[in-house]
């Protein structure tokens, strides 16, 4: 995935120049300053509304700018040098510091790109400005053409490749961040391997001492690429080769994946006849499932709980939409009117007299804490309440800090101690301490709320939450259940479905929080 810069910068080189092309031969040459700075502008204020999209980071349009901000100095700042010596002197320490500090200040919190991608993308701007009358004309300049520096920049690409899988591969074998040690250990073999690549993959091609003439290059390309592809297309057939694995990984293998039948991204147009059908087959839906990507994790055991009971439902799902008529979290403004207007689309048919049941799932512990999520939420409760609908409120599952499929499957390689990957309750209760709290006055509004944990814990003891048991993984990645842990939940279902039915029956201790005893 890190080499996505690389798809970006040919994608930026394929553009540019033919929009330079086209102004020349349209004898526009004057236009492209201020094309430049338009796009630019532009680009930045996308960038800046499509933060919270987590694909915006690899994304052309919204790294457009970054580039384009290089475009700006080379037509406008090259030759514009800062002849004042103290002034040159303190530019340049100012960019350099608007480089650095982000690199230790910001976290993964951080939004980025957007307005955090402005500091260092204008520090290596002013830097350029400041040393274009003398390469070596500030302190900090001199700096970076020491020996040292340059060194490390003639292999720095080099150690961008190599750095983050050896990163990604420690992270697999600790089954959590690795330490500072060990990223310290792993950054030097980087270091490292860069070294030799440079020395013997990238300085062979450059001076042509390898494939020297056109023809041999383009033939080498052509076998690497051909090579690769078919190493990836066995990969593919072979379910990454799992016969590798010992029978214990192989399980946690084939049952750590969801299934791709119940994933949809639907948008108000869907509702309601086009939304996701589930249960039995020639009968009228009257229960609607409401929800995000983890309401689509759960779908095989509604699925299954429906067909057995001879009913149908419904399924209003998205990802990172939350069932609420009223979204406040957006990657972009047009996500956001989508989102609406889906939530908006989807209430006005669960109020309707074809729906009777409405069950509502999601990652709530994504989405409480930020701003007005509860009120949205109660309001679309109290909504469907008011329509004479009986709601059900799907808990959270625990959320682990790493892909569980992925480190039960190489714990179970290493033949580790896979107890380790489980969580505890005092961990689940401090995730969800804020539903915890909100939950309560919902329940004395008739909110019926499932909880399953106590499908999970057969034979685990009350305080332990365990991700697995003997036959698969429940987990497909961090807080996703698997289609194998989705069926753990189906009889937790059995009070929606009765509901359903018109058959009222009281729900298991087990399974309902703040509701009367059977």
């Amino acid at each position: 995935m890190y080499t996505w810069s690389l798809a970006v910068e040919e994608q930026f080189y394929l553009f540019v120049p033919l929009v330079f092309w086209g102004a020349m031969r349209l004898r526009r040459r004057s236009w492209l300053g201020p094309a430049a700075v338009l796009s630019t502008v532009s680009g930045f204020v996308y960038a800046a509304l499509s933060t919270a999209d987590a694909q915006s980071y690899y994304r052309l349009s919204t790294r457009l700018w970054e580039p384009l901000v290089g475009v700006l100095v080379a037509l406008y700042a090259a030759e514009r040098t800062i002849s004042f010596r103290p002034l040159r002197e303190l530019a340049a320490a100012a960019a350099l510091a608007a480089i650095v500090v982000p690199c230790l200040a910001y976290d993964a919190k951080t939004p980025f790109p957007g307005p955090a991608a402005l500091p260092p993308v204008m520090g290596t701007a002013l830097l350029i400005v400041a040393g274009a009358a003398d390469p070596r004309g500030s302190f900090v300049h001199r700096l970076l053409a020491s020996k040292p520096a340059v060194a490390f920049g003639l292999v720095s690409y080099s150690f961008y490749l190599w750095h983050w899988p050896l990163l990604v591969f420690l992270r697999q074998y600790a089954a959590a961040e690795p330490t500072i040690a060990a990223r310290t250990a792993g950054l030097v073999v980087a270091g490292l391997l860069a070294w030799i690549s440079f020395r013997f993959v990238e300085q062979p091609f450059r001076r042509r001492l390898v494939c020297a003439t056109q023809f041999r290059l383009f033939a080498c390309s052509a076998a690497a690429l051909v090579a690769l592809l078919a190493a990836g297309q066995s990969l593919r057939w072979t379910d990454g080769a799992v016969d590798r694995l010992p029978e214990q990984a192989r399980r946690f293998a084939r049952t750590g994946v969801q299934m791709d039948c119940y994933n949809r991204r639907h948008a108000a147009a869907d509702v309601p006849h086009g939304l996701l059908r589930v249960g039995a087959d020639g009968v009228a839906p009257r229960v609607l499932v409401w929800g995000d990507s983890h309401a689509m994790a759960v779908l095989p055991a509604i699925d299954e709980a429906c067909r057995a009971a001879g009913i149908s439902a419904r399924c209003a799902v998205a990802p990172s939409r939350p069932p609420v008529v009223r979204h406040v979290r957006h990657s972009s403004m047009e996500e956001w009117a989508a989102a609406n207007a889906f939530g908006a689309a989807v209430l006005r048919h669960a109020t309707s007299d074809e729906v009777e049941v409405v069950l509502l799932a999601g990652l709530w512990s994504s989405y409480f804490g930020e701003p007005e999520f509860e009120t949205s939420l109660a309001e679309t409760i109290e909504a469907l309440h008011r329509a004479g609908k009986k709601v059900f409120y799907l808990r959270d599952v625990p959320v682990y800090p790493f892909d569980v499929a992925a480190e039960l499957i190489s714990t179970a390689w290493r033949d580790g101690d896979l107890g380790r990957l489980s969580t505890t309750m005092d961990d689940y209760h401090r995730q969800n301490r804020l539903q915890d709290r909100w939950l309560p006055a919902q329940i004395e509004r008739g909110l019926e709320v499932l909880d399953p944990i106590p499908r999970f814990q057969s034979g685990a003891g009350n305080s332990v939450v365990p991700a697995y048991d003997a036959e698969g993984s429940y987990y497909s990645d961090a807080n996703h259940l698997s289609a194998y842990g989705a069926r753990r939940l189906r009889a937790l279902f059995t009070p929606m479905v009765a509901a359903a039915q018109n058959d009222r029956q009281p729900l298991l201790v087990a399974d309902r929080i703040g509701g009367a005893r059977r």
